[in-house]
């Protein structure tokens, strides 16, 4: 199963089309080709007033700092300042916005 971002090749736009190339490389006379289950999904994030809500449940807690955590030194959730990386100055925001999200 794979994924792609479409923006991480082009801007997406109603005028984006996507194809699909089978090649007989040598040319053996025969070409086969098969795609199961195409989808193209829109995902569309709201910004928040609370970023350091990683789970979006409204309140800023142990769930929160326990995703953070099992993404400390990768750019994934958590990385609540946008640097690039979860690390200390990320941990210190989520701490310091400890409770309900306003």
């Amino acid at each position: 199963l794979a994924h792609w971002r479409v923006g991480d090749f082009v801007t997406p736009t109603n005028e984006v089309r996507v194809r699909f190339t089978a090649d007989d490389s040598p040319n053996d006379s025969l070409v086969e080709a098969l795609i199961d289950d195409f989808a193209i999904s829109f995902l569309e994030c709201e910004e928040s007033d609370c970023p350091e809500d990683l789970n979006g449940d409204g309140v800023v807690n142990t769930e929160d700092l326990l995703t953070l955590l099992a993404n400390w030194g990768t750019s994934g959730d958590g990385d609540i300042d946008g640097d690039g990386v979860v690390n200390t100055a990320d941990l210190l925001m989520l701490l310091a916005a400890w409770g309900d999200c306003p």
